[in-house]
């Protein structure tokens, strides 16, 4: 898991960074604010779950999954 974050990572640098070397700091920027506003509640539902903490981790995965279709299957597209 750690290694396929690290490199969801590193590709998300580059692709900031080469948005704005294109001048294209706008795009960029909104792709980045959309795509990463899920990844917080993914992370913490990961946490809740190392601690066994079921019920939060179901909780926290349902908001991941509302924030994650709303952001990037509907506002994204328009």
């Amino acid at each position: 898991d750690f290694g396929v974050m690290f490199l969801h990572h590193v590709i998300s640098i580059f692709l900031i960074t080469f948005s704005y070397v294109t001048n294209m700091a706008r795009a960029g920027t909104l792709v980045l604010c959309l795509h990463d506003s899920a990844d917080a509640f993914l992370e913490a539902a990961k946490m809740a779950n190392y601690a066994k903490f079921q019920k939060m981790c179901d909780l926290l995965f349902i908001m991941f999954a509302m924030v994650f279709i709303t952001t990037r299957l509907g506002i994204f597209p328009l």
